[in-house]
């Protein structure tokens, strides 16, 4: 004749179920966001070609100084670096 279950068995099967409820629910939370930040996949689009625009706009006038192509100027590298992460940080 079989044991009958102990309760720990059935603590650590409900333990399982609470655990991946929470994560199912905190998947669900955490993805909600990200779909509701833009009303259209075209809103989106325009969005991070603008920011990745600016970024390149600011990183590109640090990189002329690196090259060469014009003189460099340490508080504007700093200037243009440090907007160049703000934005990115968006």
């Amino acid at each position: 004749m079989p044991k009958p279950a102990t309760p720990t068995i059935h603590i650590e099967k409900l333990m399982k179920k609470i655990a991946s409820f929470i994560l199912a629910a905190a998947a669900v939370t955490l993805a909600a966001p990200a779909s509701a930040q833009f009303a259209r996949p075209d809103d989106a689009i325009k969005y991070r070609k603008s920011a990745l625009t600016v970024m390149a706009t600011h990183f590109g006038r640090v990189a002329a100084m690196a090259s060469g192509r014009v003189p460099f100027d340490a508080r504007a590298a700093a200037d243009q670096t440090a907007l160049g992460r703000f934005r990115r940080r968006q």
